[in-house]
């Protein structure tokens, strides 16, 4: 493990150097620095990617799901993720929040398109050890290629998880939503009515006008010019959305009192 992902085990600050951190290279095999591509200049840009202080943790704690499109449409050569900086950001994004956290109660999981991908983390919680699984998932997925362009199968899961958490529930999702399942709309409802806090990071495309419309969902779009740090402050504001007093961080909030989403039309 190369020393930008041992660092994901130890305190982060604020700003971190995104030219140690956000090329793919730096999640393999060897210790040498990363240049994050510029498309103004073929020079290493050193940029600073600035995380708000995490609130306090919340009484139940909070879980958060992170689902990751890996098929060869976002990480193929052409595809949809060119810059691929998401692995890395979300690593940077885990640990700033780790840092803060005292209560043991919160927790990550890392859902891929795939099944059975060795990518895959059940609910971890952000501790030592914790943080080293979610940190070696991320690693798997940044070396490899998935086959399944469908949200779906990752949504099964995540709801019947969600279901059976104490505390509140996150899920961001990072995909291009160019969905092969049978019946992409009926998924992007299932998606709107999740119960807790939504962020679509779409991933080049054109994001649905459906998830753009509605007021109870986050959406990041990222291209080859998105500067460093936007896939970043969406884990982040799942991590943190349910935080204290930053309860209501993120580009949406979904209501707090009630873990039920109002019902739904395709």
């Amino acid at each position: 493990m190369n020393t930008a992902l041992r660092e994901a085990l130890s305190p982060v600050p604020a700003a971190v150097n995104a030219s140690r951190l956000l090329d793919p290279r730096s999640l393999g095999p060897g210790d040498h620095r990363a240049e994050p591509k510029a498309a103004a200049s073929p020079d290493p840009v050193e940029v600073a990617i600035n995380l708000a202080p995490p609130g306090s943790c919340s009484a139940g704690g909070t879980t958060t799901f992170v689902v990751l499109d890996e098929s060869a449409g976002v990480t193929g050569s052409g595809g949809n993720d060119p810059l691929s900086r998401r692995h890395a950001e979300a690593a940077l994004a885990i640990r700033h929040v780790a840092a803060a956290c005292r209560c043991r109660r919160d927790r990550v999981a890392l859902v891929p398109f795939d099944r059975g991908s060795a990518g895959f983390v059940a609910p971890q919680p952000l501790t030592r050890n914790g943080l080293r699984t979610i940190t070696r998932g991320l690693q798997r997925l940044s070396h490899g290629m998935g086959l399944s362009s469908e949200l779906g199968p990752p949504l099964d899961y995540v709801e019947t998880q969600a279901s059976q958490q104490r505390g509140d529930v996150a899920l961001v999702v990072f995909s291009d939503l160019l969905l092969t399942d049978q019946n992409p709309s009926t998924v992007l409802t299932r998606l709107r009515a999740f119960p807790g806090y939504v962020h679509a990071v779409v991933l080049g495309a054109i994001p649905p006008s459906v998830l753009v419309d509605d007021p109870y969902v986050a959406v990041t779009r990222l291209t080859p010019s998105t500067p460093p740090g936007e896939a970043a402050h969406a884990v982040f504001d799942g991590l943190n959305h349910y935080r204290s007093p930053s309860s209501t961080t993120g580009s949406a909030a979904h209501p707090t009192e009630s873990p039920h989403r109002k019902e739904l039309s395709a």
